[in-house]
């Protein structure tokens, strides 16, 4: 699941993840959150700044249910600090913008294996 408000980015993820064989569903705000649940994605990538929604918060309540809380969760940003607003969040990782094709292609695999 890819979560991310910038088209571009979107849709350059949502190819990339697609060409290398993954189901990508996705989202350019948090109002899929609420289909998490049902969906059970093996990994969520969420950008941290989603218009007026910040993805840490989603985060931290993805991680504080028992039905979702198994789900990896990495979250992206080009914002300074997102390594100790993932952590505070409870992410399981996160990706610094601008990634190469490389490091997104790694983190999905390495997450998608320990979900």
């Amino acid at each position: 699941m890819v979560i991310e408000d910038d088209a571009e980015i979107l849709y350059i993820v949502y190819v990339l993840l697609t060409e290398e064989g993954h189901k990508v569903i996705h989202s350019s705000d948090l109002e899929i959150i609420k289909e998490v649940n049902t969906i059970q994605p093996d990994v969520i990538l969420m950008d941290e700044l989603l218009g007026n929604e910040k993805g840490s918060e989603a985060c931290k309540a993805l991680k504080a249910d028992t039905a979702t809380s198994h789900i990896p969760v990495v979250m992206m940003s080009a914002l300074l600090g997102i390594e100790k607003m993932a952590a505070e969040a409870g992410a399981d990782g996160f990706l610094r913008k601008p990634f190469h094709r490389e490091e997104l292609s790694a983190t999905v695999r390495h997450w998608q294996n320990k979900s």
